[in-house]
């Protein structure tokens, strides 16, 4: 969940709150409960003046997982649309560092240990305006490859924005 307020004509800053459980978190026989992660994250856009269609993005966050692994994380990127009033299509390229503050348990099958790792990004989306409400439907897919470390993360979210 976001929430979001547009702080200058050319810079929205917003917090969001996100949530998963999965069955791989921890080692098989250790706790025999379903694992899960809990983060938030601060973040901004920041378009040059005169512009709509590209803007630099940022953010900072923190994430607990159940095995009490605590990590901390920054981005920075940037982001460029094709403005419109009917499918406005996106693409970003960031990069991401994530930093394991407190390590906790292993977990998976085969047991991991969390790394510091940076991450690149490439992230496509599509967004839907409903006509003047300035509320927003969106489909996006998001490929990550952790530098150095062969890991690969794909991310698909559909999504509902409202302007109160």
């Amino acid at each position: 969940m976001r929430v979001e307020q547009q702080a200058t004509a050319q810079t929205t800053l917003g917090l969001e709150l996100g949530g998963g459980r999965g069955d791989g978190a921890d080692p098989v026989g250790v706790t025999g409960r379903p694992g899960w992660l809990l983060a938030v994250r601060g973040y901004g856009r920041s378009a040059p003046g005169g512009h709509d269609n590209v803007a630099g993005t940022y953010g900072v966050g923190v994430s607990v997982l159940s095995t009490g692994t605590v990590t901390g994380s920054v981005h920075l990127g940037g982001a460029a649309a094709a403005t419109n009033d009917y499918l406005v299509p996106t693409l970003q390229l960031s990069t991401a560092l994530a930093v394991p503050l407190r390590p906790g348990r292993p977990w998976g099958a085969p047991a991991r240990t969390p790394a510091t790792r940076l991450w690149l990004a490439l992230d496509g989306g599509l967004l839907v305006p409903i006509g003047d409400t300035g509320n927003v439907t969106s489909v996006d897919l998001a490929l990550a490859l952790a530098a150095g470390a062969g890991e690969v993360m794909a991310a698909l979210s559909l999504a509902d924005a409202h302007r109160f």
